[in-house]
């Protein structure tokens, strides 16, 4: 198994995006769709504007890209101290 097939059978969402490229999805697994409506194959590739439209899609990007720069933060710490 990858660990995409793992991440795909987790029972809660699991959304992965490209810092490099505009923060788009890159990942969007099983539970993701079946919560939001959206398809991977509509996230992926797609940023949250794209997805949900300018209102919704700035409040989901403001959300999301402070969870990537905590997340961020928290391994360079831990780099940090190894």
């Amino acid at each position: 198994h990858s660990l995409f097939d793992i991440l795909d059978n987790l029972p809660f969402p699991i959304m992965v995006k490209d810092i490099q490229n505009s923060f788009r999805y890159y990942y969007w697994n099983k539970e993701s769709a079946a919560q939001s409506g959206i398809s991977s194959e509509e996230a992926i590739g797609h940023t949250d504007y794209e997805i949900y439209g300018e209102e919704r899609g700035e409040k989901r990007k403001i959300i999301i890209n402070v969870i990537c720069i905590l997340y961020s933060i928290r391994i360079n710490i831990f780099d940090i101290y190894k």
